[in-house]
């Protein structure tokens, strides 16, 4: 997979002007961001839910 990417970004960086190609590598940079942001959310929310699970099955009366 990571082969084939860079293959179609080398294709990409022939078709486009240098400034364009950096314009895309700066929108490919925040995409990346944005998926470890929204990976990190949900961990941290699985996380959560899973210590509430817990509390509550170990806990005589239900968390509200």
């Amino acid at each position: 997979m990571d082969r084939d990417i860079a293959l179609d970004i080398e294709k990409w960086k022939k078709r486009l002007s240098p400034n364009d190609f950096a314009e895309l590598e700066s929108l490919f940079d925040k995409l990346d961001q944005t998926i470890s942001l929204q990976a990190a959310s949900s961990y941290m929310n699985g996380f959560r839910d899973g210590a509430r699970l817990g509390m509550e099955i170990v806990s005589v009366s239900p968390i509200p």
